[in-house]
């Protein structure tokens, strides 16, 4: 009897982010790995959208609500996308400076 061989969880998302970066041109991002096996992403700047979008439009996934907060005086808006790749979840966290949210900026009061 052969004994029973364990195999790490965290080798497949190690091989899907092998994946998604050879097969796709998309721009570095800060990676990690679960001890249970998501990989997650994390993008923070002034202006995160762009590179969001790109893997947005490669991973699909569905996205949480805008999250609006305040780090060190600064206006923030945090978006976190869930996708799954070659069978492993993948959650990617992006940060940005409020004004690259526009439309999310209060109404400005008109002067009668």
């Amino acid at each position: 009897m052969q004994p029973t061989r364990l195999i790490n969880p965290q080798l497949g998302p190690v091989l899907a982010l092998t994946a998604l970066l050879t097969e796709h041109q998309l721009p570095p991002i800060t990676w990690s790995i679960t001890d249970h096996g998501t990989l997650r992403g994390d993008i923070t700047g002034s202006n995160s959208r762009p590179v969001l979008a790109m893997y947005t439009a490669v991973l699909g996934g569905d996205a949480d609500p805008l999250l609006r907060y305040t780090f060190r005086g600064a206006a923030r808006v945090g978006e976190t996308v869930h996708a799954v790749w070659q069978d492993i979840r993948v959650t990617i966290i992006a940060t940005s400076d409020a004004s690259a949210y526009p439309e999310l900026a209060a109404p400005q009061a008109v002067a009668a």
